[in-house]
């Protein structure tokens, strides 16, 4: 259960920038430059020249993360190493990435635990997860290990558990405890928290950040915080977005619309956010000053990536919106012409042409198109693939 307000901004972006979910914008290849590729509906890997490495064979695979990538075969998930072993049989209903070498898994879609990667399960299938949204759990949890723990609901309690699953910060006890209604990823050993409580027989909620003992070291309005990166945090308040320091001071007083999700943060120092203009969305960057950088005169936008972003021209929700590539004078790289974009990792990045988008509820997902992969001149390295 997220806050009122979270969930609406969460929405609001999703439909403005029109993201699919099989593979999130957010998502990198990190591992042995090895890409993900898609090819006549399944997925499979090529490396950084485009000679596929792991055929096309699954039906669903993501990028790899810490080392490994999660596939999805016969209705279940697992994972495979850089070789295109699979290392953790696909077993689990769902599974996410590996973080900290750990990754959440379930066998029932309601109870999860982790694998390490070798596919031993450390900690038993049995608590709750957040999810970014009220949907299937299709990688869509965020339950990951950051600074090594991990925001979980039990049963009686919620917090914070260590490597082993035993909790490390009770922030939700029983009846009279006041629950946590939600946990997001520790940084710069800090994490942002909502915790439900009472006073004068009032229900209220307390919104700030944490410490590794689970005391709230900073609180505020806040409507959401996104994490710290060197030292600064983007924080919500009324709708707006502001910027403070780990000392709660505010570098910058809320000025502008959120456009980025809490658990993200600054990129290169600069940060997406969203301003309105008359009936639509414009985005644009400011830095760790909160100083606009680049102004607010795109139509989508993502966070910078090897010294570039995707940025998009036209309505991101349907095929009149093409994607591309700025560099950080918001000056295009490589112009707009793909129907969708991932960030760039060790110089190339997945791209996608043609399709169709579908709207299913509020979510849009991008149907029939071709993938490829690019180089930083806007080359294909490999596809579009058919």
């Amino acid at each position: 259960m997220k806050t009122l307000v979270s969930i609406f901004l969460r929405l609001l972006l999703l439909c403005v920038l029109g993201v699919q979910l099989l593979v999130s914008a957010a998502e990198t290849n990190t591992a042995a430059n090895l890409y993900l590729i898609r090819q006549k509906d399944k997925f499979g890997f090529a490396d950084r020249n485009g000679k596929v490495v792991i055929e096309p064979q699954f039906y669903r695979a993501s990028p790899f993360k810490d080392g490994m990538a999660w596939i999805q075969v016969d209705g279940g998930r697992g994972f495979i190493d850089q070789s295109g072993k699979i290392v953790v049989q696909p077993r689990f209903v769902a599974a996410d990435d590996f973080s900290d070498g750990l990754a959440a898994v379930t066998l029932d879609g309601e109870n999860w635990g982790y694998v390490d990667k070798s596919g031993v399960v450390v900690i038993k299938p049995q608590f709750t997860v957040p999810r970014y949204f009220d949907g299937p759990p299709i990688n869509n949890t965020d339950g990951r290990f950051a600074e090594t723990v991990a925001y979980v609901q039990g049963t009686n309690q919620s917090g914070y558990i260590n490597k082993t699953g035993n909790f490390v910060i009770r922030l939700g006890l029983g009846p009279h405890w006041p629950p946590l209604v939600q946990g997001y990823p520790f940084s710069e050993g800090l994490a942002f928290v909502t915790l439900n409580g009472n006073r004068n027989g009032h229900s209220v909620q307390t919104n700030g950040y944490i410490d590794k003992s689970g005391k709230v070291v900073i609180a505020g309005d806040f409507d959401w915080g996104g994490v710290f990166s060197g030292g600064v945090a983007a924080v919500g308040s009324k709708g707006k977005t502001g910027f403070i320091d780990k000392n709660g001071r505010w570098l910058k007083l809320p000025a502008y619309q959120q456009g980025y999700f809490p658990d993200e943060g600054f990129s290169e120092g600069l940060l997406y956010l969203m301003e309105k203009q008359g009936d639509v969305y414009k985005i644009g960057f400011v830095n760790q000053s909160g100083e606009i950088v680049i102004p607010f005169k795109f139509d989508g936008a993502r966070n910078f990536s090897e010294g570039l972003a995707e940025a998009c021209e036209g309505n991101p929700r349907d095929l009149s919106g093409k994607w591309g590539y700025i560099n950080k004078k918001g000056e295009w790289v490589i112009p707009p012409r793909f129907t969708n974009t991932r960030a760039f990792s060790e110089g190339l990045a997945i791209v996608e042409v043609g399709g169709r988008w579908e709207r299913r509820s509020i979510m849009r997902t991008l149907h029939d198109s071709k993938w490829a992969l690019i180089d930083r001149t806007g080359k294909y390295v490999w596809g579009p693939s058919e």
